[in-house]
């Protein structure tokens, strides 16, 4: 009956239960417990301004049905046959107000005013709700994230296909008269996509992190050892911006090449931080331990410019540092390896380069199909074997493989 001419009260009803934000709509009722409905424009109504403002957006499904309101008893026969059958909307939320005479009759006369002080007391009580942490068991149980809801399984089949490809992940050694030239580790066959993402891999927009093909890095010709005894390779979905000025966007690859081997970086635990339990959860891991992630290593084992991530401490690799001199955008890091430097208590323990699929399409388009970036370098080294100069990306046409190698080894003097 929103069309009616002879009900003001009703059309009030009807302007604030298809408010944009949601409203509080007041039913009539003889029982001696007043409540007032919810309402949304789900319903199908008619928008309108909202009435009350300000008081946020609750949602939910509702439905509508007609209904003649049961009336006060006190109510004049003269006022009763002016109230028509009105739209009565199923609620989301209600609240109870004591007091039959008082409220049935203000809500009638008044609506306006009455579904104001109900939306203050609905809000209200949401608010009371939030600020203590009081919900359900149900709800304290839910993800805090839509991503942590979704089925990975499909994922995960995809990643371990990827990871048992028989091509493999091999690492090797590189000798050059007597001394390390190059840790190369092979990058199994992987389809390239031209949004900077591929089908051979999962991606976005869950934020995931994969860590494989963790291996022992052999001695090379003659037995001589490089400064690398352990490597791992990560496979990073993203979806979410992150890093500096956001420009962590797109699905990369990080080579980590360790100082320290297997059994000592596998040691370096503490608590994951939730969702992703990719980095460490500072509050909940011991003091101690998180004092040994957090303990910077001396500037000149780092570049000049090299700055620590203090928030990305992660488990079983150590404490991250970027270049504070790049301007990072996400061309610049979509199209240029990001060369990072990692310790633990105070020690460096790996080198790194993180490499997007913009990053292999740009190796693969090159006249040579090979592209190195330089590797900023310490005053001091953290190891006696050398310390790469260069990171070096090879596709390898023959066996549609992709090479990435931490090259260029020089000695301090």
């Amino acid at each position: 009956n929103k069309g009616s001419t002879h009900s003001t009260n009703h059309r009030a009803i009807i302007r604030l239960a298809s408010s944009p934000t949601g409203t509080v709509q007041p039913l009539s009722s003889p029982a001696s417990r007043r409540r007032a409905k919810f309402s949304h424009p789900s319903s199908g109504l008619q928008s309108f301004p909202p009435v009350v403002r300000g008081f946020g957006t609750l949602t939910g499904s509702v439905s509508a049905t007609s209904k003649q309101p049961a009336l006060p008893p006190d109510l004049s026969p003269q006022r009763a046959q002016q109230i028509p059958t009105h739209t009565r909307i199923k609620p989301v939320l209600s609240i109870t107000f004591p007091g039959r005479k008082l409220w049935d009759y203000f809500a009638m006369s008044y609506p306006r005013v009455y579904l104001m002080l109900a939306s203050v007391a609905l809000v209200a009580v949401t608010a009371c709700s939030d600020s203590d942490g009081s919900d359900s068991a149900d709800q304290a149980a839910k993800p805090v994230t839509s991503c942590a809801e979704e089925n990975t399984d499909a994922e995960t089949r995809k990643m371990n296909d990827y990871i048992e490809s028989p091509e493999g992940f091999a690492a090797r050694t590189e000798v050059s008269e007597g001394e390390v030239s190059a840790v190369v580790v092979a990058i199994a066959p992987i389809e390239l996509g031209d949004d900077g993402t591929s089908p051979t891999l999962p991606v976005g927009p869950c934020q995931r992190i994969y860590r494989f093909a963790m291996q022992d890095i052999p001695a090379g010709e003659g037995g001589v050892e490089g400064p690398f005894p352990y490597m791992e390779i990560d496979w990073n979905t993203e979806g979410f911006a992150r890093g500096p000025n956001g420009s962590f966007t797109y699905p990369h690859y990080d080579f980590h090449f360790y100082l320290r081997d297997a059994e000592f970086m596998q040691s370096l635990t503490c608590v994951p931080l939730p969702p992703t339990d990719r980095v460490c959860d500072s509050l909940k891991t011991d003091y101690e331990r998180m004092r040994k992630f957090q303990n910077l290593v001396p500037q000149e084992y780092l570049p000049s410019t090299y700055r620590a991530d203090v928030g990305s401490a992660i488990p079983k690799m150590g404490l991250h540092y970027l270049d504070s001199a790049i301007d990072y955008t996400v061309d610049y890091v979509n199209n240029n390896p990001t060369m990072l430097y990692g310790s633990y208590d105070g020690e460096i323990v790996f080198a790194e380069a993180s490499v997007t699929i913009f990053n292999l399409a740009d190796v693969k388009a090159a006249p040579d199909q090979t592209l190195s970036w330089s590797y900023p370098q310490p005053t001091k080294f953290s190891s006696d074997a050398g310390w790469p100069t260069t990171f070096t990306l090879t596709y390898l046409p023959e066996t549609d493989h992709f090479e990435a190698a931490f090259t260029g080894f020089v000695h301090e003097s």
